[in-house]
């Protein structure tokens, strides 16, 4: 089963790695305590871009911890 999180944000966001950190935690508590494990990310933008990098952080970051 997938259990699913979408990205929706805005085009002109800051990249900012305080609002980075905090996509990164909320989205490994939604693999932990969710089982979240697809993620949907658009391609415009800043937003978008900080929720790919985190995204890509993670996979190997959980990669890495399941081998």
């Amino acid at each position: 089963m997938k259990n699913i999180c979408c990205f929706a944000g805005h085009g002109k966001t800051v990249y900012d790695d305080n609002i980075k950190e905090q996509i990164y935690d909320k989205c490994r508590e939604l693999i932990i305590n969710s089982c979240v494990n697809e993620f949907w990310v658009g391609n415009y933008g800043n937003f978008d871009r900080l929720a790919a990098d985190v995204v890509r952080a993670l996979k190997k970051t959980i990669f890495q911890y399941r081998a």
